[in-house]
């Protein structure tokens, strides 16, 4: 049996400083369970854990792994900074780190919630990292929320989708598959719903997926789109849900959910 990790993420536009040191906290809730130790903080549902670090330019993976095969995906010693990149990286300032249990005002099974907020003076935005661990699940949620500060100028920022998930893989994969649905189905067409395909080598961006499956005879990680993301959505024209960009040892995720501005 393959044995797969799932992330699913979404992220969403609203309309020189040294990094704080995280808090110290241990939360459970049934399986599921975040802490923290030094610059670290560990999310897990008790099958699938995630390790985050604490760096100047906000949260940097440096773990991913199924508990019960104990692969990491990761590739600790990469050089990145930060998993995500919203208009350029600027170093920013940890302003607040909770971790409690949620149903999203009963929208959802009740799950541990952890959420790390950080604000970047030079950029003049508040970005907001969550992650949902639900107990026993086989993948995480992680959302971005990204809040314009006091004298941003949106004449000056031009429009930028910006990297909002990446990991560093440890390892390549024998196969790549994107897959992606379409929007506006009737009953009498004559198509195929899901569409599914092969990422060839010389393919590194994939603008129409919601999802990309990295697998091998029998272990696999699997990222989700969970924004507004069709086969047949034009972004000149649209809310900017993003691409994949498939790197030989990375995949990076675009699409800060923002309009292009007139």
């Amino acid at each position: 049996m393959k044995q797969f990790i799932t992330i699913t993420f979404f992220a969403l536009l609203f309309s020189t400083f040294t990094f704080a040191e995280l808090p110290q906290i241990d939360k459970k809730f049934k399986d599921a369970r975040v802490y923290t130790q030094e610059d670290n903080f560990t999310v897990t549902t008790g099958i699938i854990e995630r390790t985050y670090q604490l760096t100047a330019y906000g949260l940097k993976t440096v773990s991913l792994k199924n508990k019960n095969s104990q692969i990491d995906w990761v590739n600790r010693a990469s050089g990145i900074l930060c998993d995500w990149d919203i208009n350029g990286q600027t170093k920013g300032k940890l302003v607040n780190f909770n971790v409690f249990v949620s149903d999203d005002e009963k929208f959802t099974d009740q799950h541990l919630c952890a959420e790390a907020e950080f604000e970047y003076p030079e950029q003049k935005i508040r970005l907001k990292y969550i992650v949902w661990a639900y107990p026993g699940a086989e993948g995480l949620r992680t959302q971005l929320k990204i809040k314009a500060l006091e004298g941003f100028n949106y004449d000056e920022n031009i429009f930028n989708p910006g990297i909002t998930e990446s990991i560093q893989l440890s390892q390549k994969t024998d196969s790549k598959t994107a897959f992606g649905y379409m929007q506006g189905i009737k009953t009498n067409m004559d198509i195929d719903i899901l569409t599914e395909k092969i990422v060839e080598p010389d393919m590194q961006k994939i603008d129409w997926a919601n999802g990309i499956i990295l697998s091998d005879a029998n272990k696999g990680i699997l990222f989700i789109k969970e924004s507004n993301k069709h086969t047949s959505l034009n972004e000149e024209d649209d809310v900017a849900t993003g691409e994949f960009i498939i790197g030989e040892y990375s995949l990076e995720v675009t699409g800060a959910g923002g309009f292009k501005q007139g």
